[in-house]
C-alpha cells in the first residue's frame, strides 16, 4: 500500500492496527525509476517497506517446480511464438 492523499483514514487505520507497512510516494517513485532503466525494463518489482526486489528472474529459475517440467516447456515454447507481426516493429 502507498501513502497518497487518496488513502481513506479508515483503512490508514486499518492498516497500522495491522501494523502492514505503507510505502511513501518517494520510495515508489524510486523504483518506477529502477523499473524504466534498461537493464530491467519490462520486469516486476515488489514493493514493501520503502524497499523492493526484482521478481521476475527468480519466478522464472522456479517455474519447473511450480509449473512441472512438461508444462514449464510447453509455457516457453508458446511463450516465445511469434503469433502476429508488429507493423511499429516492436
Amino acid at each position: 500500500m502507498t501513502e497518497s492523499g487518496l488513502m481513506f483514514p479508515e483503512l490508514r487505520k486499518k492498516l497500522q492496527e495491522a501494523r502492514v507497512m505503507i510505502n511513501t510516494a518517494e520510495s515508489v517513485g524510486i523504483a518506477m525509476g529502477f523499473l524504466a532503466s534498461k537493464k530491467v525494463n519490462g520486469k516486476g518489482l515488489y514493493c514493501a517497506a520503502n524497499s523492493w526486489w526484482e521478481v521476475e528472474d527468480q519466478l522464472r529459475l522456479l517455474e519447473p517446480q511450480w509449473l512441472g517440467q512438461v508444462n514449464c516447456e510447453q509455457f516457453r515454447k508458446a511463450s516465445s511464438a511469434h503469433f502476429f507481426s508488429s507493423k511499429s516493429g516492436l
